[in-house]
């Protein structure tokens, strides 16, 4: 993402499965928001690295859906994965949480 830049409210769930969002921007001057019920809830970015996972649920699991979306007003660098596996995510989850 540029500067200012963003990606609106989504969910996902043409592509759904066990996914590991990895997101990186220097000064950490972002954030992810997703609906929680009525509510919405904002993780903000550190600086450097960061890292969230969860499950994404396709359409016919309407109560796994998760809408988000992302902003930043730095540069940042976003990498989304999707493994269908749960062990293998697990592993992958552990492994870069070391």
């Amino acid at each position: 993402y540029p500067p200012n830049g963003y990606i609106g409210w989504h969910d996902n769930r043409n592509c759904a499965g066990y996914n590991i969002l990895l997101t990186y921007s220097k000064g950490g001057n972002g954030w992810f928001r997703y609906a929680e019920g009525d509510e919405f809830v904002t993780i903000d970015d550190d600086p450097g690295w960061n890292i969230k996972y969860g499950y994404y649920g396709d359409r016919t699991e309407k109560e796994k859906q998760c809408r988000h979306c992302a902003r930043t007003y730095e540069d940042r660098l976003t990498f989304g994965f999707v493994i269908p596996d749960f062990n293998l995510w697990k592993m992958a989850i552990e492994d870069l949480c070391e």
